[in-house]
């Protein structure tokens, strides 16, 4: 009997090299990941070396003993093309125990809202993202779990760029576009409000390619939202949309408003 050959496989293979030859086109070499292709901006900073912003988050994942979902995550965060100014302050990445990602009863507006579990979080803070670690593993097939991760991912790395990193004119911009999510097209999660469509605008742009059954997000973006794809487009390109000073200014706006030393 012929040996039938995986297609699961083969979209894998495909995929990988294809990412390969954009890299190597791009003449872009980094520490420990691959760089997102040509649509990644570099910079040199408190990473070391010049790098993309994907070889840079996957510098700061912290796995708090969540060894199995490192493995996981590093196969993520290669889904995802990432401009390296949406990570800069990032401190760090926690992979988290779903304990610590449970959030309590409370009541709000009026309105009791029921314990529920998350798949991340930002602190805006602390400038700090988790990941629910065990959901990760726990959830899903063996071959959907780095596209769930790269999701996951996107979303809370696009909360800090919302929140800590836009200027102050493309923080106007995309709220005139979102209506406090009234805008949004590419998910329901994204109609809660302006900070949530930003998170799932920035992810669906994040994800350029096919995986597996996964729809390519950044062209359904491009479909569902035009206006929110554009300023993403213009975004992982023009520097004047970011706050200027990278890590050194950031550092010293938390030790301004956390009481840092040094």
């Amino acid at each position: 009997m012929a040996r039938t050959k995986d297609p699961t496989a083969a979209t894998i293979k495909s995929w990988e090299t294809r990412r390969r030859n954009q890299e190597k086109a791009a003449g872009i070499r980094t520490r420990s990941q691959p760089s997102g292709g040509g649509d990644v901006v570099q910079q040199r900073g408190d990473f070391g070396v010049a790098t993309s912003g994907r070889a840079a988050v996957a510098a700061i994942v912290r796995t708090a003993g969540h060894f199995a979902a490192r493995e996981v995550v590093d196969d993520g965060i290669k889904m995802l093309s990432l401009p390296v100014e949406a990570v800069l302050g990032l401190t760090e990445i926690r992979l988290e125990s779903q304990s610590n990602m449970t959030r309590p009863a409370t009541i709000r507006g009026g309105i009791r809202v029921p314990e529920r579990v998350a798949l991340g979080g930002y602190a805006a803070d602390l400038m700090r993202a988790g990941i629910n670690a065990d959901a990760l593993i726990r959830e899903g097939g063996l071959r959907s779990k780095p596209a769930r991760a790269a999701r996951t991912l996107s979303h809370e790395i696009g909360h800090h760029a919302h929140l800590s990193r836009l200027s102050d004119a493309a923080a106007a911009e995309w709220a005139s576009i979102s209506k406090n999510g009234k805008n949004c097209e590419v998910t329901s999660y994204g109609m809660k409000n302006t900070t949530e469509h930003f998170a799932e605008a920035f992810s669906h742009y994040a994800q350029p390619d096919p995986f597996l059954d996964h729809a390519p997000r950044r062209a359904w973006l491009k479909r569902a939202e035009p206006e929110a794809y554009a300023f993403m487009e213009r975004l992982w390109t023009d520097k004047s949309m970011w706050r200027a000073g990278g890590h050194a200014e950031y550092n010293r706006r938390r030790r301004i408003q956390g009481g840092l030393s040094g």
